[in-house]
């Protein structure tokens, strides 16, 4: 009884090892077939494909701007306190990154002076926001040194506080008050702060280095071959004259539409106390200069006049509004600085 069951037991192993070997057959050929190139046997390929790295900087800044409209020039210089978010997409299997930022001044001083006015600068609205894409064709910059490329797009608003020019807002001659008993006649009045959007295109190289596990280095220089500029020049004024017995008002703010060109540069030194965490300090210039036109428009306004000569003004004065462009203004700005960082890596 028993050597029957041990010979068909014997019989199912013999059995059983047939499909064994012909599946260890086909497992090897799925490395090239189902598994791609992957190989399972490489220990360094079971490291993260993906790398996620986000955190905060502050930002000191130095910066300035000069506008010109026509023979006039205003030029400003500030220091902005700025805060800044970040975050980066390491993927490693292709040596590629995403990355992205965002800034906002939460404290801007200065001067300004100029043709038009002059004065201190105790406010502003400056801020940014943009992303890269790149990719390191040489090296490996988490076990090294890598450089590589990017493309990527920023979005400035950089309007520090230079003052605001006035402009009547009448637009006829209902929008006038007169006497009837002199020419006297006044116009209401309002005002706008500078308000610039520049749109920027990208394009740089890229380097990265890891000096031992406990620090690494960056350093990203981007040429910026267009930048769009438009938005308000509210500090540009025309000072009200008088000619061919009309009193000529400035009746709009000045609007600004142009383009420009520059350039921009990333240096970082990181240390890092733990493996997920890095202290970054660094440094930032940006410029870009260019041409714009400028549009606004002046009200002509004549007196009331006293038609038939008897003391009394009963005839209205007479409104009439013109447009004017000038081209070719030239425009740059600039925005220097130091960086301090602190980021999380997992």
């Amino acid at each position: 009884m028993v050597p029957k069951k041990i010979a068909a037991f014997a019989g199912s192993l013999a059995f059983l090892a047939l499909p064994q070997t012909a599946s260890a057959a086909d497992y090897t050929d799925w490395p090239d077939g189902l598994r791609g190139s992957y190989d399972w046997n490489d220990s360094s390929q079971n490291e993260d494909v993906v790398g996620f790295e986000a955190g905060l900087r502050y930002y000191l800044s130095a910066g300035g701007q000069s506008f010109s409209v026509g023979p006039t020039t205003e030029t400003s210089s500030d220091v902005s306190h700025i805060l800044e978010a970040h975050v980066r997409i390491n993927d490693n299997s292709t040596s590629s990154f995403l990355r992205a930022n965002a800034g906002y001044a939460i404290a801007t001083t200065g001067e300004y002076s100029g043709d038009w006015s002059s004065g201190s600068i105790v406010d502003g609205t400056i801020g940014y926001i943009g992303g890269d894409l790149g990719q390191f064709w040489f090296g490996d910059a988490r076990k090294g040194f890598g450089i590589g490329g990017f493309i990527g797009y920023q979005y400035l608003h950089d309007n520090p506080d230079m003052g605001r020019a006035n402009f009547t807002t009448a637009s006829s001659v209902n929008d006038i008050t007169w006497s009837t008993t002199s020419t006297y006649w006044t116009v209401p009045f309002d005002s706008q702060p500078n308000n610039f959007d520049v749109h920027m295109l990208r394009l740089g190289a890229t380097m990265r280095s890891e000096i031992n596990d406990m620090a690494d280095i960056s350093l990203d220089l981007a040429a910026i071959p267009y930048a769009n500029i438009s938005g308000t020049l509210g500090s540009f004024g025309v000072s009200s004259f008088i000619d061919g017995g009309a009193t000529y008002v400035q009746s709009s703010a000045a609007d600004i539409n142009g383009w420009g060109y520059g350039a921009a540069a990333d240096l970082m030194f990181g240390f890092h106390p733990t493996d997920n965490m890095v202290v970054r300090l660094g440094g930032r210039a940006r410029y870009i200069q260019g041409i714009y036109d400028s549009t606004y428009s002046m009200a002509a306004i004549t007196d009331q006049a006293d038609a038939n000569t008897d003391g009394t003004y009963e005839t209205a004065p007479i409104y009439t509004n013109q447009n004017y462009i000038d081209t070719n203004n030239a425009f740059s700005m600039w925005r220097l600085g130091g960086l301090f960082e602190l980021t999380a890596s997992f």
